[in-house]
């Protein structure tokens, strides 16, 4: 797709003022979705919405009351002024659609047929099938055997370009093997350097204990504790409460 015809925004706004709604009227005016296919709330009665956020925030439309839109999600008042902002206030993205490949993976998921999935932005350069790719982070190499975009379904496409926001199949055999924050790269022509900001994230677990007669708490601390000298990697903190 041509670069300066892609925008990359989302929507925020409190819960039940109309996030999904919205998007529901601009899916409908761009024909995203054809309209025999919409229903209330298409976004929300999808797994991709229900169980992660998978939008990446490029920017967000900043509007001085008197200039926004009067506008009516439920009945697609004025959405269309929404989408001339659009365009007009957010810039579309920059990036070398014939540089060295560069694709911040910003989400994964598992499936059960294309295996892990890498939800990406490309930044540079472009991804197809039949391309060997490399993680950055992990120097691991993958074989891509589908792209594709959120229309709010998966599509497949031929490639993901720079700017664009997509999925990426490679016959991920886990979703350990792909690092939110990570940069993916051409392996027949690689890029110098990863996208900047990538952090190893080491997982943790909380939650919180307490014993089931409060005269035991004591009890329980120092059980916690023992454990504690049997794994390093275990961080105990007592909680305290205003009588």
């Amino acid at each position: 797709m041509d670069q300066s015809h892609i925008r990359n925004f989302c929507i925020i706004a409190h819960i039940d003022h109309g996030k999904s709604t919205l998007a529901d009227r601009m899916m409908e005016l761009t024909d995203t979705v054809a309209k025999r296919d919409m229903e209330a709330q298409l976004l929300d009665s999808m797994d991709i919405e229900r169980e992660r956020v998978m939008h990446e925030i490029e920017g967000v439309i900043g509007l001085p009351a008197e200039d926004a839109p009067r506008v009516s999600a439920k009945t697609g008042l004025n959405v269309e002024d929404v989408l001339a902002q659009i365009v007009e206030r957010v810039p579309a993205p920059s990036g070398d659609p014939d540089g060295p490949t560069k694709a911040l993976i910003f989400d994964c998921l598992y499936d059960n047929y294309k295996g892990a999935l890498s939800y990406v932005r490309v930044f540079d350069g472009a991804i197809r099938p039949g391309m060997r790719i490399r993680s950055m982070a992990t120097g691991h190499e993958f074989d891509v055997t589908e792209v594709g975009v959120f229309t709010p379904q998966w599509k497949t496409v031929d490639e993901l370009t720079a700017g664009e926001v997509g999925y990426v199949a490679a016959s991920i055999k886990s979703v350990e093997e792909t690092k939110v924050g990570d940069t993916l790269t051409d392996v027949a022509h690689p890029a110098a350097a990863p996208l900047p900001g990538y952090k190893k994230v080491n997982p943790m677990v909380f939650c919180g204990i307490y014993p089931a007669d409060g005269s035991h708490y004591g009890d329980l601390m120092e059980a916690l504790e023992k454990l504690k000298l049997n794994d390093a990697s275990l961080s105990f903190e007592k909680e305290t409460s205003a009588a």
